[in-house]
Order: C-alpha cells, then sequence, then structure tokens
C-alpha cells in the first residue's frame, strides 16, 4: 500500500504542472455537456414550432376558403380567391407561398406527426422535414433500415439523404407505372387477340 501511496506522489508531482488544463479541460467539457443539452431543447422547440404554423397556416387556408364561400357574387371589393386570400394571408404573416405550402405539408403529413411522437425526429430542418412529408411508407422504413429516424439515433437526418430517399421513391414508383402500363398493354393486346379469335 505504501508503494502506491509513493507511485501516487510521485505522478501527482509530476504532473502537477498539468492541473490547470485538466481543469480547464474538465470546465470546457460540462460546458459542451450543457450546451448540447440546450441544444437538444431548441431542437425540439423548432420542431414543435415548424408543425404548430403548419396547424396555424392549415387554419388559415381554411378560414380563406369559408370566407370566400360568404362572399355574394359579383361583390367585387372581395372578388379575392379562396388562394389569393390564403396567400394574402402567408405574406402578412411573413410566408411566401412556397413556404406556407410546405409548413403545411408538414402538418399534414401523419408519417411525421407519428415518427416525432415516437420520438424520431432529431432537430431537422424544416425543409428537410418538408422532403421527410413526401415520402411514403417504404421509403420512411428504408431511412430507417439505413439507421436514421430512429430514437436511439439522435443525429439529425439532412437534406440531400432525404433527397436521395425521395429521388429512389420516385424512380420506384416510376417503374411501378410503366410495370402497370405494360400489363395493361399486354392484357389489351390479349384482349383484342380474344376478339378477333372469337369473330
Amino acid at each position: 500500500m505504501a508503494q502506491v501511496n509513493e507511485v501516487t506522489a510521485t505522478i501527482d508531482e509530476k504532473y502537477s504542472e498539468y492541473a490547470p488544463f485538466v481543469e480547464r479541460l474538465t470546465n470546457l467539457y460540462n460546458e459542451r455537456i450543457g450546451l448540447e443539452a440546450k441544444r437538444q431543447q431548441i431542437d425540439e422547440a423548432l420542431l414543435t414550432n415548424a408543425f404548430d404554423i403548419g396547424a396555424c397556416l392549415t387554419e388559415a387556408k381554411a378560414f380563406a376558403a369559408e370566407a370566400q364561400k360568404a362572399v355574394p357574387t359579383g361583390d367585387v371589393a372581395h372578388a379575392l380567391t379562396a388562394y389569393e386570400a390564403f396567400k394574402k394571408i402567408a405574406e402578412t404573416l411573413g410566408y411566401g407561398e412556397s413556404t406556407a405550402i410546405k409548413y403545411i405539408a408538414i402538418h399534414g403529413s401523419y408519417r411525421l406527426q407519428d415518427l416525432r411522437k415516437l420520438g424520431c425526429l432529431h432537430g431537422e430542418a424544416f425543409t428537410t422535414l418538408y422532403v421527410l412529408s413526401q415520402l411514403d411508407e417504404t421509403s420512411l422504413a428504408e431511412i430507417q433500415r439505413a439507421g436514421s429516424l430512429l430514437p436511439s439515433n439522435t443525429k439529425p437526418v439532412t437534406r440531400s439523404k432525404a433527397e436521395s430517399f425521395l429521388k429512389a421513391q420516385q424512380e420506384r414508383i416510376g417503374a411501378e407505372i410503366e410495370a402497370e402500363n405494360r400489363q395493361r398493354e399486354a392484357n389489351h393486346a390479349k384482349a383484342v387477340e380474344i376478339a378477333a379469335a372469337a369473330n
């Protein structure tokens, strides 16, 4: 036991000059842990905000459509279409038409709502959330098989990654449509052949 104390004293004596660095690094590390916790809170707040903005714009769009129905026919002063009225509301709130539509898509995506409830969204940017809102179940499952959009993986999905899955989805759907068209053409050709044989 005396030997261990002697070695410890030698190490402490030898490296005591590094004590300020150890203390500073410990403080910086603890500060980083605190900042990461704050970032997680901010990411969650931004995520909530994106869905809330979408909900508000969805309500504004519905309100504009209802208000349009109440306008008497021929009333030139109130001749805005529901779409134009919604566009004006969005612009008044500081959102362009494209941005407003993206927020509405985010809010309206039940798949994103489900992922959020399961804790699978981790601070994705609003534009990434929009791309994710365009993905079907198959594409979202592929992203999860690739290790993203999981509660255990707190790294946000990037927009480019989401877009690559959207592109793959579009190609898959295009191939499915082509296959269906080929099948219809084959069925039509078969029907024509049967009709010709019957005559």
